[in-house]
């Protein structure tokens, strides 16, 4: 079968995950002891800021305990003036990407010919930053909506394409970039209507793709204002949306926040947070299976 033509299935399984706290004793020596140099599969890096002035930091936490082992400053990442938001992880490489574009100086209003991206590679162990402009590709310009790294360790992208006069968006430019050199290849454009209704209107929000690094994911709401018809959006080659009807996990949770596709070769495995309907709204981590035809 045309791997372009693969379809994610709707089917479920719930796994919650709790986690403890470890003694205090066991924490104090699970930091002391804890070299950042040498790899485990038991450490999980997270990027956090706590507000537009502070200094994201690279947190080292034992998944298996839950203790946090280090917590590194990463003072030379520019957001270009931007909120600072999802950051894409690459588990080969072991880097955080992030791609913004320049919304300060004399860019604060936007050229004509568009913004430049900007692409910062992050190392969560010692905090350095690589940074490099997006060049090759007619797309990769504007605001950066949505990106993901493939299988094979590209940046699967998309930016805002503006009307001639540059007053309003007409669609998502798709492309593809290879952080080693920031070089970017063109996949499609895909336009869309000035309204949510038209699938196409946030197709270019993903933070997913799936296996064939065709397809791209964006788990969510079709009406984001309203918080209406959650789904699945699947924009194929950049050029083709499909909106897929999702319900919620069960009637003890609402959507999920969010999702991250770990491909399996085969088809891929879809995770997700949903927040308990509880007053403390807790998040279950949802395994969500995306079946590939064949």
């Amino acid at each position: 079968m045309d791997p372009r033509q693969r379809r994610p299935s709707s089917h479920f399984k719930n796994t919650r995950k709790v986690a403890t706290a470890a003694p205090a004793l066991v924490a104090q020596e699970q930091a002391s002891r804890y070299n950042a140099a040498v790899p485990s599969a038991d450490v999980a890096y997270v990027l956090a800021v706590g507000g537009f002035e502070s200094v994201l930091t690279a947190i080292h936490v034992n998944v298996t305990s839950g203790v946090v082992l280090s917590k590194v400053p990463v003072p030379d990442y520019n957001n270009w003036g931007e909120a600072t938001r999802d950051f894409a992880y690459c588990p080969t490489r072991n880097v955080f990407y992030a791609l913004d574009v320049n919304f300060t100086g004399t860019e604060q209003q936007r050229p004509s010919t568009g913004r430049d991206v900007h692409l910062s590679t992050i190392n969560p162990i010692d905090g350095t930053v690589v940074s490099q402009k997006i060049t090759g590709a007619k797309g990769a310009l504007d605001y950066v909506t949505g990106y993901a790294v493939t299988e094979t360790g590209l940046l699967h992208c998309a930016s805002r394409v503006y009307n001639a006069n540059g007053t309003s968006t007409v669609g998502s430019a798709f492309y593809l970039v290879n952080p080693d050199d920031g070089t970017a290849t063109d996949l499609g454009q895909l336009d869309h209507q000035n309204n949510e209704d038209d699938p196409a209107f946030y197709g270019g929000y993903h933070r997913s793709v799936d296996v064939t690094g065709h397809q791209a994911y964006r788990l969510g709401y079709k009406s984001v204002q309203q918080q209406t018809s959650p789904g699945l959006s699947v924009v194929t080659n950049g050029t083709a949306v499909q909106w897929i009807d999702v319900d919620t996990v069960d009637s003890n949770h609402g959507f999920y926040l969010g999702m991250i596709v770990v491909p399996d070769g085969v088809g891929a495995t879809a995770l997700s947070l949903a927040p308990q309907s509880t007053p403390t709204g807790f998040l279950d981590l949802v395994v969500r299976m995306i079946i590939v035809g064949h």
